[in-house]
C-alpha cells in the first residue's frame, strides 16, 4: 500500500481533470451571461434613484431645513421644473449668484434633472 494522502486532486491526465477544467470554461461564460441578464430586471429607476440621492447631497448643505435666518431659500416644496430651471439660469448666466453658477456649470443636463426631480420628490424636510 503506497503513502498517498486521503484526497488528492486529479492530476492533467484524468478524465475528472478535463471534466473540471470545462467546467471552469463554461463558467467564465455562463456567469457574466447570467449576471447581465439577471441585472437586466433590476429596476434602473432604482439606480437613478441612488445616483439622485448622491448628487444631491451637497445641495441639502445650504438648502435643507428652514433657512429663515438667511438668504439661502429652502428647497423643500419646491417643484422639480422650478429646481431646473433655476439651475439651467445659474448655469447659463442668467440668474445672479455668488456660488450657484459654479455648482451649476459643474453638472450636466442629465444630472441637473436627476437632481431637481428627487430634491422635488422629497416630502419631509430635506434635511435629514
Amino acid at each position: 500500500m503506497r503513502n498517498s494522502p486521503p484526497f488528492s486532486w486529479p492530476g492533467p491526465g484524468s478524465s475528472a481533470f478535463h471534466s473540471y477544467d470545462g467546467h471552469r470554461r463554461r463558467c467564465r461564460i455562463c456567469l457574466p451571461i447570467t449576471f447581465l441578464l439577471l441585472s437586466s430586471f433590476l429596476p434602473a429607476s432604482h439606480a437613478d434613484e441612488r445616483r439622485a440621492a448622491l448628487l444631491a447631497g451637497p445641495c441639502v448643505v445650504c438648502h435643507g431645513g428652514s433657512n429663515a435666518d438667511t438668504q439661502i431659500p429652502p428647497l423643500q416644496g419646491k417643484s422639480a421644473s422650478d429646481i431646473e430651471k433655476a439651475m439651467q439660469d445659474f448655469r447659463a448666466g442668467r440668474r445672479p449668484s455668488t456660488i450657484m453658477a459654479r455648482h451649476a456649470r459643474g453638472y450636466t443636463e442629465e444630472e441637473i434633472r436627476l437632481i431637481a426631480g428627487y430634491l422635488a420628490s422629497q416630502s419631509d424636510p430635506v434635511d435629514r
